[in-house]
């Protein structure tokens, strides 16, 4: 399964249309707070918010098989998968929310 289209939702979502038709949305808080990446996995104390910590500045698809997202506080070190993505789409403590 791959996207269709991936687009901010009320600038406090991620709205992903896939290619069989489905939809995921997922809150930008859970997104950042589940990032992939390495520094982020590795870091075992709780994160400080910074300004546009649960921001996205763009996303880009990398090659057939992922996301890279840019947020607007700089971090943009996590590569998203598409298999990865659409289980951070599946019921969350963190529903998608108003928040930010």
């Amino acid at each position: 399964m791959s996207p269709r289209q991936i687009r901010l939702h009320e600038n406090r979502n991620l709205k992903i249309k896939w290619d069989n038709g489905s939809e995921s949305i997922i809150a930008l808080k859970h997104l950042r707070d589940q990032c992939p990446c390495e520094y982020c996995k590795e870091d075992n104390k709780p994160r400080q918010f910074t300004e546009g910590m649960y921001s996205i500045l763009n996303v880009k698809i990398k090659g057939c098989f992922a996301a890279q997202i840019s947020w607007k506080d700089g971090h943009n070190k996590g590569l998203y998968t598409w298999d990865y993505l659409k289980s951070l789409s599946e019921p969350q403590s963190e529903k998608p929310d108003n928040k930010f």
